[in-house]
C-alpha cells in the first residue's frame, strides 16, 4: 500500500501543482484520501503526503488569491445556509459570509468541500502533533498556517483541539528554532484570521507561551515572537467594544515586560529592535490607560518597598524617553515614528508630556495637533518645529511638503497664537512652491487647505486679504513666463483666498481688475492666461461674484469684443468672455478659456449649461474645446445632488450632441467624447447604457471605438449601479476584441485592462470565450508589416505593434495578477515564449511578467525552463554595433537587467532550477562574464533592497 501511495503522489502533485482549473476535483477526490494516510508508518512518504496536501491548499489560495474582497463578515453566530444582508445576497460557509455577487460558482464550491474536510483533517493532524518526530511536527503546522492563507477563519471551531500541540512544540526541550518559527507562524496567522472571541479561551496558555518567545535567545524566533504580539495585542483588546469580552488585566504585565525588556537591549539584532519599537507602539496605544492607572496606584501603595523599582517600568513616562531615543538613532527612526504616530492615533489619550516638547517629525504632529489640540503642545518646543517648518516647504520634496502643510494648517485651527513668527517665512517658501510645475495632486490640495486655515482662523498680525493676494500673485507679473502648472496652481490660490474671506464685494473687486487684465493691450500672455483661469476657478468656488453685479458681467463680456466699447448690452454674461478666449492664437489660453467655461458651470448649473450646449451645437468649429468644458462639468466631484437633479434632464440633450461627435476623425476629440458617455452612463445607466451598447455593434468603425473607450471611463474604483448591468453587457462590449478595424481592437484592449485591473469580477466569467482572441494578438502579423521608402533608406513598420504591446501588458499587469485561476498557465506561457523573441518593448514587458510568473506558479515554470532559458541567453549576449548611439547602448542595458531580473526571479522561486542543464549553462555565462555577472549582483542586490524595504513597511504599518 505504501509503495501504490508513494507513486500516486509523485503522479499526483505535478497535477495539482499544473492544472489549476481542476481544483474543485482533486480536493474532493483526494483530500480525504491523502489525510486518511497521515498516519503513513513511513516518515518519508508522510511527508510526502503533507506535501502533497499543502499542494491542494497553495493552490486554492491561488484560486481565491484575495479571500477578504469576497468575504461580507465572518460571525460563528449566525444560521447556516444562504441568507441576504440587505440588498446583498450572500452563501455562509463555516464563519465566513461571501458575497455572492464577488464570489465565482468555483470560489464557492472549493470553499465549501474544503470547509467539509477540516474537522477531519485537525483530528489527524492533532494526532501527528502526539508524535516525536520534529519534522512531522513542523509539516503539520506548515500545513495549517497554508490553511488558514487559504481559508482564513477555518478552525474557528477547531482550535481548542490544537492548542495542546502548539504548547509541546513550544515548550519541549528537543524543539529546534526551526520548529519553534514555523510555530510562530502558525500562530501570527491565527491570531489575525479568527475572530477575538474565538480565541479568548486559549489565551491562558498562548500568552506565556509568546512571551517566553520573545525573550529568546536566538534573534529569529524573538522576531518572530514579536510579530506575534501584536496580533496578540489585538486580540487582548479589539478595537471594537462589543468584541472585548476578555479581562485582559493578568497579561499585560507580563507581555510589557517582555517587550520592555528588547525595548531597552541596545545589542541585539536590528530587526529585532524595530519589531520591539513597533510593539511598544502598539501595546502604550492599547493599554495605555490600564499601563498608567496600574503604576499610580501601586506606587502609592508600596512607594516604601524595594518593589517601586520594578513598578516604574510599568509606568508610561519611564518608557516614552526610550521611544525618544530610538526616535534619535537613524536606524530606529523611521519604525519609532510610525510607534509613536500609532499610540497618537490610539482613542486613548495617553500622557505625552514627557516627550511633546522633543518630537519633530511631521507625520506624527500632524496627528498630534488634533489628539491635543485642547493643550500640551504650546511652548518653546513647538515655537521651534514652527521654525524649521518653512524650509521644509520645497519642491525638491513634495512628500515632506505636503506634511509640512498639513501640520501648519492644523496648528492654525488649533493654536493660532504660535503661528505669527514663521508665518513671513512661510508665505515666502509658499509663494516659491506655487511656481512649480510639480504642485499639483494632493500636495495642492494641502496648499489650498493651508491658504483657507489661514483665512479663517484668528492668526495674529495675519496679511490682510489684498496684502495676501499681492503676495501670492507676485510671480505672475514678476516673469514673463511660468510653467503652465503655475498658472493652474496661482489662480486656484487665489480663488481659495477670496472664498475663504466671506467678502463678496472684495471678491467682485477682484474679478473686475481680472477682467481689466484681460482687457489691457498691453498685458502679457502669462497674465491673460492666469486671469482667465482665475476668473474660472472663481466661478467654481465663488459663483455669487459673477450673479451679483450686472456691471461685472459687462464689463467681462467687452473685454474680448472690443466692438461693443461704446454699446449698451448690459444682459451680456460673462460666459461669452470664455468663449471668445477661443479665438485666441495661443493654444494655452483656448485651454484655458475652455477649463474656466467648465468651472463656470460647475458653480452655476443653471445658467451655464444650457449655454454651453448651445455653443457646442453652434460653433463647430470651437466643438473641441467646448467639448473639454462638457466634460469639466460631468466629472467635476463639486456637482452636488441638487445640481444633479438639474443636469438630469439634460441628458437628453446632451447624448445626441456627443453622438454626433463620437465619429469625428480626429482621436482627440473621439477621447473627449468618450470620456464624457462613460460619465453619463455613470449618472444613468438605465437608459444611457443600452445606448452605448448598441453603439459598439454600428457600421461606423469611429463610432465602435468611441463607444468601446467609453466603457474604460465607466469603471470607476468604488462599486456603483452601473456595474450590474455592465456586466451583463460586457460580452457585447469584449466582442470588439476581434473587430476587423485595427484601432477599435487597440482600444478594445485598453478599456478591458481597465476593467481586469479594477473590477476583474466584470470579465472573469467571460474569459474563456475571449482569451484565444486575445492571444491571437500577440502573434506578429506579417500583413501589418510593411517597409518605407526614406530616401535611400528603407524603414519597416510594423503597424500591429501597438496591439501586441497592449494585449502583452493587459495579461502581464493584469490577469496574472487578478484572474490567474482562470488561465491555462502553459498556454500563457506558450505566448510569453514568443514575446521574448518580439520587438524591445515587449521583451521588457515579458521578462518582468516571466519573473513574476515564476513567483506565482514556480511548478509550471520549471517544466517549460528549458525553453524559456534559450531566449533570455540571446538577450543577454545580443551585443550593439560599435558606431551605435547612447539612446541604443541604453537600451540595450535596459534590457540586458531585465533579463537578470527574469533570471534571479527563476533562481529564487523556482525550485530545483539549478538541476536543469539550460539554466545551470546560463547562469555559468553570466558568472563567467565579468560585465554580466557585475550586471547580476546589482540587480540582486536591488531586490535584496526592495524585499527589505517592503517587508519593513509592511511590519510598521
Amino acid at each position: 500500500m505504501t509503495d501504490v501511495l508513494d507513486t500516486l503522489i509523485y503522479l499526483e502533485v505535478p497535477r495539482i501543482l499544473s492544472h489549476r482549473e481542476n481544483i474543485g476535483d482533486f480536493l474532493t477526490k483526494l483530500g480525504p484520501l491523502l489525510i486518511s494516510r497521515f498516519k503513513e508508518r513511513e516518515d518519508n512518504v508522510k511527508w510526502d503526503i503533507f506535501h502533497a496536501y499543502t499542494a491542494l491548499l497553495s493552490q486554492i489560495r491561488s484560486l481565491i488569491p484575495n479571500f477578504s474582497s469576497i468575504t461580507l463578515q465572518t460571525d460563528s453566530e449566525k444560521g447556516e445556509g444562504h441568507e441576504s444582508c440587505g440588498d446583498v445576497e450572500t452563501v455562509r460557509i463555516g464563519g465566513a459570509i461571501l458575497l455572492k455577487s464577488a464570489a465565482s460558482h468555483e470560489q464557492i464550491a472549493v470553499l465549501e468541500a474544503l470547509d467539509a474536510q477540516v474537522p477531519m483533517l485537525v483530528k489527524a493532524i492533532n494526532k501527528q502533533l502526539k508524535t516525536k518526530t520534529l519534522k512531522t511536527k513542523q509539516c503539520c503546522f506548515i500545513l495549517l498556517t497554508q490553511l488558514l492563507r487559504a481559508y482564513p477563519g477555518a478552525l474557528s471551531d477547531q482550535l481548542h483541539l490544537l492548542v495542546s500541540g502548539v504548547a509541546s512544540a513550544m515548550g519541549d526541550r528537543s524543539s529546534n528554532t526551526n520548529m519553534k518559527i514555523d510555530t510562530l507562524s502558525f500562530l501570527s496567522v491565527a491570531l489575525c484570521s479568527h475572530p477575538p472571541e474565538k480565541l479568548h479561551p486559549h489565551m491562558s496558555v498562548l500568552v506565556p507561551l509568546i512571551v517566553r518567545a520573545v525573550g529568546d535567545s536566538f534573534y529569529k524566533v524573538s522576531a518572530e515572537a514579536l510579530t506575534v504580539t501584536l496580533s496578540l495585542i489585538r486580540v487582548l483588546r479589539p478595537s471594537h467594544p462589543s468584541a472585548c469580552l476578555l479581562d485582559f488585566t493578568p497579561f499585560v504585565s507580563a507581555i510589557y515586560d517582555a517587550v520592555a525588556d528588547k525595548l531597552k537591549a541596545t545589542d541585539i539584532d536590528q530587526e529585532v529592535k524595530e519589531k520591539a519599537i513597533t510593539s511598544t507602539g502598539l501595546l502604550i496605544a492599547t493599554f495605555g490607560d490600564f499601563l498608567s492607572d496600574k503604576a499610580s496606584a501601586c506606587l502609592i501603595l508600596l512607594s516604601s518597598l524595594v518593589l517601586d523599582e520594578i513598578l516604574m517600568r510599568f509606568q508610561l513616562p519611564a518608557c516614552l524617553p526610550i521611544l525618544l531615543e530610538r526616535l534619535r538613532n537613524e536606524m530606529t527612526r523611521l519604525v519609532t515614528v510610525k510607534a509613536l504616530t500609532t499610540i497618537v492615533n490610539s482613542p486613548l489619550k495617553i500622557n505625552l508630556g514627557a516627550i511633546l516638547p522633543d518630537i519633530a517629525t511631521l507625520g506624527l504632529l500632524d496627528s498630534l495637533t488634533t489628539k491635543y489640540a485642547h493643550g500640551g503642545l504650546d511652548g518653546e518646543g513647538m515655537q521651534k518645529i514652527l521654525a524649521e517648518t518653512p524650509a521644509l516647504v520645497t519642491e525638491l520634496d513634495l512628500q515632506i511638503s505636503q506634511l509640512a502643510l498639513n501640520f501648519v494648517a492644523d496648528m492654525m485651527a488649533t493654536h493660532p497664537e504660535l503661528i505669527p513668527e514663521c508665518l513671513s517665512k512661510l508665505l515666502s517658501a509658499f509663494v516659491l512652491l506655487s511656481q512649480s510645475s510639480l504642485l499639483q495632486g494632493a500636495t495642492l490640495t494641502s496648499a489650498l487647505n493651508l491658504l483657507d486655515a489661514l483665512m479663517r482662523n484668528p492668526v495674529p498680525n495675519k496679511p490682510s486679504l489684498e496684502e495676501l493676494l499681492d503676495e501670492l500673485t507676485a510671480p505672475v507679473f514678476a516673469h514673463a513666463s511660468l510653467p503652465r502648472q503655475a498658472y493652474h496652481s496661482i489662480s486656484a490660490c487665489t480663488a481659495v483666498v477670496a472664498s475663504a474671506s466671506d467678502d463678496l464685494s472684495k471678491s467682485s473687486r477682484l474679478a473686475k481688475q481680472l477682467a481689466q487684465q484681460l482687457r489691457s493691450p498691453d498685458t502679457t500672455d502669462g497674465v491673460r492666461l492666469f486671469s482667465l483661469l482665475t476668473l474660472g476657478e472663481l466661478g467654481r468656488k465663488c459663483p455669487q461674484v459673477y450673479e451679483n453685479d450686472p456691471s461685472l458681467k459687462y464689463a467681462l463680456i467687452k473685454l474680448l469684443k472690443p466692438e461693443l466699447e461704446h454699446t449698451k448690452q448690459r444682459n451680456s454674461r460673462p460666459e461669452e468672455l470664455l468663449v471668445d478666449a477661443f479665438n485666441s492664437s495661443s493654444e494655452e489660453l483656448k485651454a484655458a478659456a475652455s477649463y474656466s467655461l467648465g468651472m463656470l458651470a460647475v458653480g452655476n448649473l443653471e445658467t451655464f449649461l444650457p449655454f454651453l450646449l448651445k455653443q457646442i451645437s453652434s460653433q463647430p468649429k470651437r466643438q473641441y474645446l467646448l467639448l473639454h468644458a462638457l466634460k469639466e462639468v460631468i466629472g467635476s466631484e463639486s456637482v452636488d445632488a441638487r445640481a444633479m437633479e438639474f443636469f438630469r434632464p439634460r441628458i437628453e440633450q446632451i447624448w445626441p450632441v456627443l453622438m454626433e461627435h463620437a465619429i469625428c476623425p480626429e482621436e482627440g476629440t473621439r477621447n473627449v467624447v468618450a470620456e464624457c458617455l462613460g460619465k453619463l452612463c455613470l449618472v444613468h445607466p438605465e437608459s444611457l447604457l443600452p445606448r452605448l451598447k448598441g453603439c459598439a455593434t454600428s457600421k461606423n468603425a469611429l463610432m465602435r471605438a468611441s463607444a468601446v473607450t467609453a466603457v474604460k471611463f465607466l469603471i470607476v474604483e468604488q462599486w456603483t449601479a452601473a456595474d450590474d448591468m455592465l456586466q451583463c453587457a460586457m460580452a457585447e462590449f469584449l466582442q470588439t476584441v476581434t473587430d476587423s478595424d485595427l484601432n477599435v481592437r487597440r482600444v478594445a484592449l485598453v478599456a478591458f485592462n481597465s476593467a481586469a485591473h479594477n473590477k476583474p469580477k466584470l470579465i472573469r466569467d467571460l474569459l474563456d470565450m475571449f482569451l484565444p482572441s486575445l492571444y491571437a494578438e500577440t502573434v506578429v502579423k506579417k500583413e501589418l508589416v510593411r517597409e518605407v521608402e526614406m530616401g535611400p533608406f528603407k524603414h519597416t513598420v510594423d503597424d500591429g505593434l501597438d496591439l501586441r504591446k497592449a494585449a502583452f501588458e493587459w495579461y502581464m499587469y493584469t490577469l496574472l495578477e487578478t484572474c490567474l485561476e482562470r488561465l491555462d498557465v502553459f498556454e500563457f506561457m506558450t505566448h510569453m515564449e514568443s514575446g521574448l523573441k518580439d520587438h524591445h518593448d515587449i521583451k521588457l514587458l515579458t521578462c518582468l511578467m516571466l519573473a513574476r510568473l515564476a513567483s506565482l506558479c514556480p511548478t509550471q515554470v520549471l517544466q517549460r525552463l528549458d525553453r524559456l532559458c534559450e531566449p533570455l541567453k540571446a538577450q543577454l549576449q545580443s551585443k550593439t554595433k560599435a558606431n551605435a548611439v547612447k539612446q541604443e547602448s541604453d537600451k540595450q542595458e535596459e534590457l540586458r537587467r531585465a533579463a537578470l531580473r527574469a533570471v534571479l526571479a527563476l533562481h529564487v522561486h523556482v525550485p530545483d532550477a539549478e538541476r536543469q542543464q539550460q539554466f545551470a549553462e546560463l547562469l555559468t555565462m553570466i558568472r563567467s562574464s565579468p560585465e554580466l555577472n557585475a550586471l547580476y549582483q546589482s540587480v540582486e542586490r536591488d531586490a535584496t533592497h526592495r524585499s527589505f524595504t517592503a517587508e519593513s513597511i509592511m511590519e510598521t504599518d
